[in-house]
């Protein structure tokens, strides 16, 4: 009997991580367009080549979480590696701190964490994928469950 439950635990929390990710992906979406991000990348799929999003002129560090940096401008920035190097874009521009609306800030901080949450799933999904094919490049066999169904991309 403890197994089943055990099993029927599992279970749920995949669907609700699968329930989550799906509801981020979607409003990850809608944001793209809503701050015209997708003026500056084209295809919504191409903002995860990114290495890494970044915000300027709003703080995103626990302490002080939501926070105006005075006299700083807002832009979300995405950085990428060329040629060796790191490159950071701006994918937002959205004039000095303390002028904007306390909605466009929420907007614009809740789809750099969208999309940092969107980003961890994909490297979820990239370990599932390894440990899958780990019994194979040592010949073993494996109780390795696949449970990417609860992880893969939304698209």
């Amino acid at each position: 009997m403890n197994k089943v439950k055990r099993v029927e635990e599992l279970l749920s929390s995949l669907n609700t991580t699968d329930v989550i990710r799906k509801k981020n992906f979607k409003r990850l979406y809608e944001l793209y367009q809503i701050l015209k991000i997708n003026e500056k990348v084209g295809e919504f799929n191409e903002l995860f080549s990114f290495l890494a999003i970044n915000l300027t002129g709003i703080s995103l560090q626990k302490d002080n979480f939501g926070a105006i940096l005075p006299k700083r401008y807002v832009q979300i920035i995405a950085i990428t590696r060329v040629e060796r190097k790191m490159k950071n874009i701006s994918l937002g521009y959205f004039g000095k701190s303390e002028k904007l609306e306390a909605s466009q800030k929420f907007k614009i901080v809740e789809f750099v964490l969208r999309w940092r949450l969107e980003k961890s799933f994909m490297n979820v999904d990239e370990y599932i994928n390894l440990l899958e094919i780990l019994p194979l490049k040592f010949n073993i066999s494996s109780n390795f469950t696949n449970s990417k169904n609860s992880t893969t991309q939304q698209t």
